[in-house]
């Protein structure tokens, strides 16, 4: 279970949100692995290359998640990012890291999926595509019956783990923002519960207090 109680947030309204989060993680995680095992996908070694010229809308909760992560480990990530920078990339996409991901704990739900999971198509079954970064000298796209075929198996579904992070926070859902305004506004607010708390988190001049 995330321990809360290091980023302040213990006994808040947030609390909930944050290891319930934890779980849908978690959960996801494990079913990309389980889909790794089943159909020998892997991108390729030191790829990356799904994180540039992209960046993720997040959900208020992931937002927050992600504040919670930075909080119990210090501001210093946070004081060395321009928020305000322009730009298509993520502002913690990393080349140099061997998860290409600064905040690679706290990333959120697209980018722990992304590559690994299926949809559905409209008859309800599911599809799945491999990565244009994959090399493959077979098929690329493959239906329900093909995926039991040839590998026994289904991968994760994208809309099902969605469903799940929406349902945290159903009021948030049209509430999207580019991670670069979202994650300073959710670390202000995880910074005044964590000061509440008597965790005092760095001031910063990245992170807003509300």
């Amino acid at each position: 279970m995330f321990d809360v109680s290091r980023s302040g947030l213990a006994g808040t309204s947030i609390e909930s949100t944050v290891t319930t989060l934890h779980q849908i993680y978690l959960d996801a995680d494990a079913a990309v692995e389980t889909w790794k095992d089943d159909c020998a996908v892997r991108c390729p070694e030191a790829c990356g290359k799904c994180c540039e010229g992209f960046e993720p809308d997040v959900l208020p909760a992931e937002a927050i998640y992600l504040a919670a992560i930075l909080a119990r480990d210090g501001s210093a990530l946070f004081d060395s990012i321009d928020f305000t920078s322009s730009g298509k990339t993520c502002l913690f996409f990393d080349p140099e890291n061997p998860f290409h991901c600064r905040i690679y704990e706290g990333r959120p739900l697209v980018c722990r999926l992304f590559g690994y999971t299926g949809v559905l198509d409209k008859n309800g079954e599911v599809s799945f595509r491999l990565c244009r970064h994959i090399s493959s000298r077979g098929e690329r796209i493959f239906g329900e019956a093909e995926l039991r075929r040839d590998f026994g198996a289904l991968p994760p579904v994208m809309s099902r783990f969605s469903a799940m992070l929406v349902s945290l926070d159903p009021e948030g859902a049209s509430s999207r923002l580019p991670i670069r305004v979202a994650a300073p506004l959710a670390a202000g607010k995880v910074a005044m519960l964590s000061r509440y708390a008597g965790l005092a988190w760095p001031p910063s001049p990245a992170i807003p207090l509300p």
